[in-house]
């Protein structure tokens, strides 16, 4: 995990290496001292936890896009974002969006954007990048096939 924030720029070697220390004294997951240390929040342990765990793959090549979800997320968000959204649905207290993602490198900037802001999102990537790119070309294009 820390060399993955350090990668991203979250953290830096001193203070993977401090937060090491204390980890030997308090006896906490690294996360959860990076935490304490208000060098990530809670929200971007999650995210990076995930992105270290890996993201599900998905098989995009019969996929039906719901263009009522499209429209309900909005289309310039799916189309800014780079997401296909798969289900939206309410789980108890939770709104869960499951969606497909270009990459985990997504993750954060999604999670950062107002509309995902009070969302619990479930990504997923494409197994193959061109079946991706093929129902981003269907959501773009939605306009046009609804006038013809």
């Amino acid at each position: 995990l820390g060399e993955l924030l350090i990668r991203a720029g979250k953290i830096n070697r001193n203070d993977l290496l401090e937060a090491i220390d204390t980890q030997k004294n308090l006896k906490q997951r690294i996360g959860q001292i990076f935490v304490k240390m208000n060098l990530l929040s809670q929200e971007e342990l999650s995210l990076f936890l995930m992105e270290q765990q890996g993201v599900d793959k998905i098989n995009l090549k019969n996929f039906e896009v719901d263009f009522a979800l499209v429209e309900k997320l909005g289309k310039d968000f799916c189309l800014k974002h780079r997401v296909i959204p798969i289900e939206f649905y309410r789980l108890n207290e939770n709104l869960i969006l499951r969606l497909v993602i270009q990459s985990t490198d997504t993750l954060l900037k999604l999670k950062r954007s107002a509309r995902a802001k009070n969302l619990v999102i479930i990504p997923y990537v494409a197994e193959e990048m061109i079946q991706f790119e093929k129902v981003m070309r269907k959501i773009k294009d939605y306009d046009v096939m609804v006038l013809q």
